[in-house]
C-alpha cells in the first residue's frame, strides 16, 4: 500500500492498494496471478480526478497470459 503519492505535483493519489496472489502449479508453465481488492483512492492527474476501473474478474477467469490476451481482445468493456 502506498499513501500520499505525489509525483512532481502531477500524479497524486491518497492511497494505492495492490493485493496480488500468485498460484503456481509445478506442472503448469505459468502461474495464475489474481489482483483482488487492488484499487486507487483519490487519484488525480494534473489536478483532474481520475477513476480507474480494474477488471479483477479477468485475472480470476484467465489463468495464462494467452487466456488474458484473448479475453481482453474479445471483451467490449476492456477499454482497449
Amino acid at each position: 500500500m502506498i499513501e500520499g503519492l505525489d509525483i512532481l505535483g502531477v500524479v497524486r493519489a491518497e492511497r494505492i492498494v495492490c493485493r496480488l496472489t500468485s498460484i503456481h502449479n509445478h506442472k503448469e508453465k505459468e502461474g495464475h496471478i489474481i489482483a483482488e481488492d487492488s484499487r486507487f483512492d483519490g487519484l488525480r492527474i494534473s489536478g483532474e480526478d481520475v477513476k480507474v476501473i480494474l477488471r479483477h474478474d479477468l485475472l480470476v477467469k484467465c489463468k495464462t497470459f494467452d487466456d488474458l490476451a484473448k479475453g481482453i481482445a474479445s471483451d467490449a468493456k476492456s477499454g482497449k
